[in-house]
């Protein structure tokens, strides 16, 4: 097992693992991360959700409609040349809804949540948790955006990719 040692932020001492989580002793009554009594999560291997990727046979109409519903910006320019068509929608600076043309996907048909992606601190840590617990996976770097990917399926079959600054 890797050894784990975020603090929770309302934690006494070091975290001890059990399974793939962490846990802390808490010295608050009311903490948020107080699932088992005196214990508290402690902080979880990744830092927060990046972005949902959904695949479209109407790009240009889906990226209007999150520009009008919920007002994220499409930044073509932004987003690298993967070879397949597609929209980059942002907040901020972030890309937090990508949509994939589906006539140029893997299969996956349109209105198809592809994949969700998740950003972490602690890449290779994440990776060898994935081989040590088995799973089918595949790593790749994307020069375009400096990124270090892990791509692998979670038990129903949804695609989870993990980010990380290369």
């Amino acid at each position: 097992m890797r050894p784990w040692s975020w603090p929770c932020p309302r934690s006494v001492g070091s975290c001890f693992q059990q399974g793939a989580r962490a846990w802390s002793w808490c010295i608050s009554n009311t903490c948020d991360y107080f699932p088992l009594g005196k214990y508290c999560l402690c902080m979880a291997a990744v830092r927060s959700l990046d972005h949902v990727t959904i695949v479209t046979e109407h790009v240009d109409e889906t990226a209007a409609f999150f520009e009008d519903v919920l007002g994220l910006v499409n930044r073509p320019e932004r987003r690298p040349d993967f070879g397949f068509g597609g929209a980059w929608l942002f907040v901020g600076d972030q890309a937090v809804v990508h949509l994939i043309h589906s006539e140029e996907d893997r299969g996956t048909p349109a209105g198809a949540f592809d994949h969700a992606a998740f950003s972490t601190d602690d890449f290779d840590g994440l990776v060898a948790r994935i081989e040590e617990l088995g799973l089918e996976h595949r790593v790749s770097a994307q020069p375009q955006t400096g990124l270090r990917q892990v791509f692998f399926r979670e038990p129903n079959g949804v695609e989870i990719e993990i980010t990380s600054p290369a």
